[in-house]
């Protein structure tokens, strides 16, 4: 189930916050939302707000890919770089994998 869900994010960039809305929605479920509805929150409910919110979050994963460069470094083509800038940037690219 692990290596499932590590593939799913990987592929999914939205998936982790439907996962964590849908874990606060369980959890409002049991504490607060059976007392409103005296003791049994339809089933039905519960399976279409989890259902929604897991098409909703893969579905705009689809829509709006994630972007591939790491927050923080400037995107410019390596051809409009002197090689001592490149340099610069090499270094600066590789040092948030350490």
């Amino acid at each position: 189930m692990y290596f499932l869900l590590a593939g799913a994010f990987a592929r999914f960039h939205l998936l982790r916050y439907g996962l964590a809305f849908i874990l606060i929605f369980v959890g409002l479920k049991m504490s607060w939302l059976n007392a409103a509805w005296q003791g049994h929150f339809p089933s039905t409910i519960s399976l279409g707000v989890i259902v929604g919110v897991l098409t909703a979050s893969i579905g705009l994963s689809l829509v709006f890919p994630a972007s591939r460069t790491p927050k923080g470094l400037p995107i410019r083509s390596d051809r409009s770089r002197s090689s001592a800038e490149h340099g610069v940037t090499l270094q600066r690219r590789h040092a948030w994998h350490i």
